[in-house]
C-alpha cells in the first residue's frame, strides 16, 4: 500500500515540504484508514488520497524526517490514555459555581504527566476541590480526574486574548486548591 506524508499550513493549505518548513504533519495514500471504527467514513473531495491530519506540528528536516514541535490541539497522554483537556473543562463549566475552567498537564515527582484544573469561579462561589473532583469523577473517567484544582481570580492571557496554558502549566502555580 502507498503511503505518504505532507504539511498543512495553520488555514489547511500544504505547504512546500522542504528543510525547515513548519506544518502540521499529514499521512495520505491508500494504507490510511477510512475513518474511526464504527463511523461512518466521510467522502473524498474530488477523488483525492485519504488523509490523516494527526495534529501533531512538526519542523521538516534537512535529509528527511521531522523534529516534533509540539501538538495543534492540546491532547496529551496520561498513563498512557490520550485526553483532550477541553472534555475535563465542559464538564467543570457545567457547574453554575464555575465561571471559567482550563485544564494542563504537568509532570509529577515521578515525571509523569498530571492533570491540574484551573478555576475562576463564578460571583461569590467558592467551589471546594472535593467538589470539584466528585463532579469530575461522576461523569468522567478515573484517569481524567484532575490530580489537583486550583482557584484563581482570573486567568494570564496571551497579547491576543486566549488564555495562556504555558503559564498555567509554569511551577509557581502547581499548588492544589
Amino acid at each position: 500500500p502507498y503511503a505518504d506524508t505532507r504539511l498543512l499550513g495553520p488555514d489547511g493549505r500544504a505547504v512546500p515540504d522542504v528543510p525547515g518548513a513548519e506544518g502540521e504533519l499529514c499521512v495520505t495514500g491508500d494504507s490510511v484508514m477510512l475513518g474511526y471504527w464504527g463511523r461512518t467514513p466521510l467522502a473524498e473531495a474530488g477523488g483525492a488520497a485519504r488523509t490523516h491530519r494527526t495534529g501533531d506540528l512538526v519542523r521538516s528536516l534537512e535529509g528527511g524526517g521531522y523534529l516534533y514541535l509540539g501538538r495543534r490541539d492540546h491532547m496529551i497522554k496520561i498513563r498512557g490514555h490520550r485526553v483532550e483537556p477541553e472534555e475535563i473543562e465542559a464538564v467543570l463549566m457545567r457547574r453554575p459555581d464555575v465561571h471559567e475552567a482550563v485544564c494542563v498537564a504537568v509532570p509529577d515527582a515521578d515525571g509523569n504527566q498530571e492533570l491540574r484544573a484551573h478555576v475562576v469561579p463564578a460571583d461569590g462561589a467558592a467551589p471546594e476541590a472535593a467538589e470539584l473532583r466528585a463532579h469530575c469523577g461522576a461523569t468522567l473517567p478515573r484517569y481524567m480526574v484532575p490530580a489537583a484544582f486550583h482557584l484563581a481570580g482570573s486567568f494570564p492571557r496571551t497579547s491576543t486574548g486566549k488564555i495562556d496554558r504555558r503559564a498555567l502549566a509554569a511551577p509557581a502555580l502547581r499548588e492544589s486548591a
